[in-house]
Protein backbone atom coordinates (compact mmCIF):
# COMPACT_ATOMS: atom_id res chain seq x y z
CA UNK A 1 0.00 0.00 0.00
CA UNK A 2 0.53 3.90 -0.78
CA UNK A 3 0.95 4.04 3.54
CA UNK A 4 3.65 1.25 3.99
CA UNK A 5 5.93 2.40 0.92
CA UNK A 6 5.73 5.95 3.04
CA UNK A 7 6.10 4.59 6.11
CA UNK A 8 9.37 2.03 5.28
CA UNK A 9 10.41 5.33 3.47
CA UNK A 10 10.61 7.02 6.54
CA UNK A 11 12.10 4.20 8.52
CA UNK A 12 14.99 4.14 6.37
CA UNK A 13 15.55 7.81 6.83
CA UNK A 14 15.25 7.94 10.23
CA UNK A 15 17.70 4.78 10.42
CA UNK A 16 20.53 6.96 8.70
CA UNK A 17 20.01 5.48 5.66
CA UNK A 18 21.88 2.09 6.48
CA UNK A 19 24.52 0.98 3.87
CA UNK A 20 23.89 -3.24 4.55
CA UNK A 21 22.15 -5.79 2.42
CA UNK A 22 18.64 -5.66 4.07
CA UNK A 23 18.50 -1.89 4.20
CA UNK A 24 19.47 -1.63 0.58
CA UNK A 25 17.38 -4.35 -0.62
CA UNK A 26 14.26 -2.30 1.10
CA UNK A 27 15.23 0.54 -1.11
CA UNK A 28 15.67 -1.04 -3.89
CA UNK A 29 12.16 -2.34 -3.58
CA UNK A 30 10.80 0.74 -2.88
CA UNK A 31 12.11 2.65 -5.97
CA UNK A 32 11.44 -0.58 -8.20
CA UNK A 33 7.32 0.13 -7.12
CA UNK A 34 8.10 4.29 -7.46
CA UNK A 35 9.27 2.44 -10.93
CA UNK A 36 12.67 4.01 -10.92
CA UNK A 37 14.37 1.35 -12.13
CA UNK A 38 17.73 2.80 -13.25
CA UNK A 39 18.17 4.07 -9.33
CA UNK A 40 16.56 0.34 -8.12
CA UNK A 41 19.25 -1.47 -10.50
CA UNK A 42 22.04 0.40 -9.13
CA UNK A 43 21.14 -0.79 -5.44
CA UNK A 44 20.69 -3.98 -6.32
CA UNK A 45 24.03 -4.05 -7.81
CA UNK A 46 25.63 -2.48 -4.67
CA UNK A 47 23.97 -5.36 -3.09
CA UNK A 48 25.55 -8.31 -5.50
CA UNK A 49 28.91 -6.27 -4.75
CA UNK A 50 28.60 -7.60 -1.54
CA UNK A 51 26.42 -10.37 -1.17
CA UNK A 52 27.00 -11.89 -4.55
CA UNK A 53 24.69 -14.97 -3.48
CA UNK A 54 21.51 -12.96 -2.42
CA UNK A 55 19.04 -14.71 -4.33
CA UNK A 56 16.20 -12.22 -3.75
CA UNK A 57 18.45 -9.39 -4.99
CA UNK A 58 19.32 -11.39 -7.88
CA UNK A 59 15.55 -11.67 -8.90
CA UNK A 60 14.25 -8.38 -8.25
CA UNK A 61 17.48 -6.82 -10.25
CA UNK A 62 15.87 -9.21 -13.11
CA UNK A 63 12.86 -7.81 -12.75
CA UNK A 64 13.84 -4.37 -12.83
CA UNK A 65 15.88 -5.17 -15.87
CA UNK A 66 12.89 -6.36 -17.52
CA UNK A 67 10.18 -3.77 -16.53
CA UNK A 68 13.23 -0.85 -17.91
CA UNK A 69 13.39 -3.18 -21.13
CA UNK A 70 16.52 -4.33 -20.77
CA UNK A 71 15.61 -7.79 -21.90
CA UNK A 72 19.01 -9.48 -22.55
CA UNK A 73 20.43 -8.58 -19.55
CA UNK A 74 17.55 -9.62 -17.44
CA UNK A 75 17.94 -13.24 -19.37
CA UNK A 76 21.05 -13.01 -18.01
CA UNK A 77 20.73 -12.16 -14.29
CA UNK A 78 17.89 -14.33 -14.42
CA UNK A 79 20.07 -17.93 -15.69
CA UNK A 80 22.16 -16.68 -12.53
CA UNK A 81 19.42 -16.48 -9.86
CA UNK A 82 18.12 -19.94 -11.67
CA UNK A 83 21.95 -21.44 -11.26
CA UNK A 84 22.00 -19.92 -7.75
CA UNK A 85 19.41 -21.65 -6.53
CA UNK A 86 19.70 -25.26 -8.51
CA UNK A 87 22.62 -25.06 -6.28
CA UNK A 88 21.43 -24.10 -3.23
CA UNK A 89 19.28 -26.99 -3.89
CA UNK A 90 21.91 -29.42 -4.49
CA UNK A 91 23.52 -28.94 -1.48
CA UNK A 92 20.60 -29.12 0.80
CA UNK A 93 19.43 -32.63 -0.45
CA UNK A 94 23.61 -33.80 -0.26
CA UNK A 95 23.32 -32.28 3.20
CA UNK A 96 19.81 -34.62 3.71
CA UNK A 97 21.55 -37.18 2.37
CA UNK A 98 24.58 -36.97 4.30
CA UNK A 99 22.34 -37.15 7.59
CA UNK A 100 20.07 -39.73 6.36
CA UNK A 101 22.99 -42.06 5.22
CA UNK A 102 26.03 -40.96 7.09
CA UNK A 103 29.46 -39.78 6.01
CA UNK A 104 29.88 -42.05 3.10
CA UNK A 105 33.21 -41.47 1.21
CA UNK A 106 30.81 -40.96 -2.58
CA UNK A 107 28.57 -38.80 -0.87
CA UNK A 108 31.37 -36.44 0.94
CA UNK A 109 33.45 -36.17 -2.22
CA UNK A 110 29.74 -34.99 -3.91
CA UNK A 111 29.06 -32.73 -1.12
CA UNK A 112 32.36 -31.07 -1.24
CA UNK A 113 32.91 -30.51 -5.63
CA UNK A 114 29.15 -28.92 -4.77
CA UNK A 115 30.58 -26.69 -2.09
CA UNK A 116 33.41 -25.56 -4.75
CA UNK A 117 31.23 -25.47 -7.76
Amino acid sequence: SPEAATRAEALLKEAGEPNNPPALFARALLLQRAQRHTEAEARLQQILQVAPRHEQALFALAETQRAAGKRQQATETMKRYDTLVRRRQKLASLKDRLASVGPQPRVLREYGVALLE
